[in-house]
């Protein structure tokens, strides 16, 4: 299977965030937390972003119905010549 170079790019830049979020959480749990500010709005929005980024675009890959939909776009935002 041969991996697109945008496919690649995107993977890249996902592992360098990853792995810059981890140093700076590791750094961050050794600071003494004062007040916990998280509630039910902060906990609705990461689960909202998590469907939206994760569970959405696997589920609409998947899909056989969607298929088309995925190639309409592709068709609209990469051109008919491709």
């Amino acid at each position: 299977m041969r991996m697109q170079a945008w496919n690649l790019v995107y993977l890249v830049g996902l592992v360098v965030y990853i792995g810059i979020r981890g140093v700076f959480g590791g750094r961050t749990k050794r600071n003494e937390k004062v007040l916990s500010r998280v509630d039910l709005a902060d906990r609705a929005l990461v689960g909202l972003v998590f469907v939206g980024s994760i569970v959405l675009p696997r589920n609409i890959s998947s899909r056989p119905g969607l298929g088309s939909l995925i190639i309409v776009c592709r068709h609209l935002f990469h051109g008919a010549g491709q």
